[in-house]
Order: structure tokens, then C-alpha cells, then sequence
């Protein structure tokens, strides 16, 4: 019954409710008119008015199965560790040929990279965090940094946009 049956109230039998909206959809009868049919008979959790309307749409259009189409429904997870072992296989892989190699769209592959903590620097994936490495080359290169702009006042004559430094010096 797929969705359908996801749709009723526990204790409403799905087949019977189908059933009463195909005999309403060919009296004519509104979908508002048979959900609350439905409600009086089953009660206020029978089926919600938009299944209703679904349903009903659905039938007039000559499709009477009660099961979902492909495709319906929430999407397959993507497996995190699968995608990380494929970021660390082709660090230098885009989120296209990343989505193409597991088999999902784009959006979810970039939105998971992000779950993973991968960030893309220089056209290939790294990992955000930062190692003791890093952190230590970062705090070498601020001191280094300083004790230079006490001695030549450097960052006078310095431009930044966008991730650039790009030295000015007038002649």
C-alpha cells in the first residue's frame, strides 16, 4: 500500500477507504465532501483532507493501484563512510563525478560533504579540521607575522580582496 497506508490512521483498513473514495470519486462527490464522510464514519484521524484530494485526483485520472510510483517517497541515504573513502580514493574529485560514482544527485553529496567536515580547497577535498600541524604552522607563521610588522610596518602596504594579499607600494 506504500505511502497510502502510511497516510490512514492505525486501525483503518486501507483497501476500504480506497474503495469508499473510488465510489465517491464516480458519485461526483467533492473530496472535502468524502473526507468528511470518512471522518463521521471512522473518525477525526480516518484520513486527512489533501490524502483525500490525492487519492481522488489520482483515480480520476484511471489509476486505481494503491501502491506508491517509483521513485515516491524519501530518498535513499547516502553512506558516509562509502563517500569518505571515496574522497580520500579522488581527493580531487567534483561533487558531479562524486554523485555520479554513488548514485545520488548532487545537492546530497555536497550537503553530506559537509556532515563528513570536507571542504574544497584548490580543486580537491580536505578535511576542515585543522591538525596539530596546522595549527602550530598557523601560530609560527602570526608570530613570524608580528615580530615583521614591528619592524617594517608591512601590513601598510598591503591589499586584501577575496582570499589574495596582494603587496602596493607607491613610487
Amino acid at each position: 500500500m506504500g505511502r497510502f497506508r502510511s497516510q490512514l490512521s492505525d486501525g483503518v483498513d486501507s483497501s476500504t477507504i480506497a474503495s469508499l473514495l473510488v465510489n465517491f470519486m464516480l458519485s461526483d462527490i467533492s473530496a472535502k465532501e468524502a473526507q468528511a464522510k470518512i471522518v463521521d464514519t471512522y473518525g477525526a484521524d480516518a484520513i486527512s483532507y489533501d490524502t483525500c484530494k490525492t487519492w481522488i485526483a489520482k483515480f480520476k485520472r484511471g489509476d486505481f493501484s494503491l501502491q506508491d510510483a517509483p521513485g515516491c517517497g524519501r530518498p535513499m541515504e547516502l553512506d558516509l563512510k562509502l563517500l569518505q573513502s571515496t574522497v580520500e580514493e579522488d581527493p580531487y574529485a567534483t561533487t558531479r563525478e562524486l554523485a555520479a560514482m554513488l548514485g545520488h544527485a548532487q545537492s546530497t553529496v555536497e550537503s553530506r560533504l559537509e556532515k563528513i567536515a570536507k571542504v574544497a580547497k584548490l580543486g580537491r577535498w580536505i578535511p576542515h579540521q585543522l591538525t596539530d600541524y596546522d595549527i602550530m604552522r598557523r601560530v609560527d607563521t602570526r608570530t613570524s607575522l608580528r615580530t615583521l610588522q614591528k619592524k617594517y610596518k608591512f601590513r601598510d602596504t598591503l591589499i586584501t580582496g577575496d582570499e589574495k594579499w596582494v603587496p602596493y607600494k607607491t613610487l
